[in-house]
């Protein structure tokens, strides 16, 4: 649920960033953006409201696909997290660990922005990895 992930996005980030839910992304990113798009979470840098990067539930649908072109416009990281009723603190604070880093990793095959993830199962279970954002069409795959 949205809450819980919240309490958890609270413990797991840093005290230089600040979450805000469900805001319309056009009054925090500058541009041109002309729908009325929210974002679940938008993590900010705390002293500036920066935006450091976004939070959304993966599900798909038309409007996550704006959701994602406009963060890679911005070129900050959009993470994504299933629809689930508890969210471990370990594991989101994983997924947040993209945000201490200045520039987001390009996918060397064919330029989308790239995310961090965790295996889950088979021989690299646990281990960490970037994968292109645009998978499955692009199975670009860089192990950390």
């Amino acid at each position: 649920s949205s809450s819980e992930l919240l309490r958890s996005i609270e413990e797991a980030l840093t005290s230089e960033f600040r979450v805000f839910t469900k805001l319309p992304l056009r009054d925090f990113i500058e541009g041109e953006i002309t729908s009325g798009e929210t974002i679940a979470f938008l993590i900010c840098e705390k002293d500036t409201l920066k935006v450091a990067g976004g939070i959304e539930f993966r599900k798909g649908s038309e409007a996550l696909e704006v959701k994602k072109q406009i963060f890679k416009d911005i070129g900050k990281p959009l993470i994504l997290f299933p629809m689930l009723q508890q969210f471990s603190v370990t594991d989101v604070r994983e997924e947040l660990s993209i945000l201490q880093i200045s520039a987001p990793r390009m996918c060397p095959k064919c330029g989308e922005v790239m995310a961090q993830r965790k295996a889950v199962k088979g021989k690299n279970a646990g281990g960490r990895f970037w994968v292109c954002g645009k998978y499955p069409e692009c199975k670009a795959i860089i192990k950390l």
